[in-house]
């Protein structure tokens, strides 16, 4: 593997079979915060040799799953200032996006340093199935819940069995106990 700068971000899979690597591009401001933006996600061998896929994307941040199977990630979304989730199937290199969102101030300094936050604060639920993650839907995205959505919520978007989308309560920041 080549020399590789210090604002590189890696996250080794939970299983360890697999390395996703990336460069920032570009900084980027969206709400007075600056957020590296990274043109592609390579996913390597353990040896440093290449997977079956990569992502070519503006990507913001990314978390392996519980299992290692998928990579959820972080994206610029077509409207200005909005995100969007996306989750990937490694062994495939099938992506799916998920929803478009605005990210709490919280939720986008956790995206910042997500390579700092990714093993002891995750995204991802620990069976796999779910994300959680706080700030509101955007554009066409409807919550399952009967509760009125407002500015800064909980948001737990369920990806297996069924894709639903579900907003459980108010708040700025969320995490999944390992447990």
């Amino acid at each position: 593997m080549e020399d590789v700068p210090a604002s590189a971000a890696f996250l080794w899979s939970p299983d360890s079979k697999w390395l996703a690597v990336t460069l920032p591009d570009r900084v980027l401001t969206l709400r007075s915060m600056g957020l590296l933006v990274y043109q592609n996600i390579s996913v390597l061998r353990p040896d440093g040799s290449p997977g079956t896929t990569a992502i070519r994307d503006n990507v913001i941040a990314f978390f392996w799953s519980p299992d290692g199977t998928k990579l959820a990630y972080v994206t610029l979304a077509e409207t200005e200032g909005v995100l969007l989730w996306n989750v990937l199937d490694v062994e495939t290199g099938e992506s799916q996006p998920l929803v478009d969102f605005l990210p709490s101030i919280d939720q986008l300094t956790v995206f910042q340093f997500f390579d700092q936050y990714a093993k002891s604060h995750t995204q991802w639920s620990p069976d796999g199935n779910s994300i959680g993650f706080a700030g509101r839907l955007a554009g066409n995205a409807v919550s399952a819940s009967t509760a009125q959505q407002a500015p800064d919520r909980i948001i737990v978007m369920a990806i297996a069995p069924f894709f639903t989308v579900d907003t459980i309560g108010e708040d700025t920041l969320a995490f999944w106990s390992p447990r």
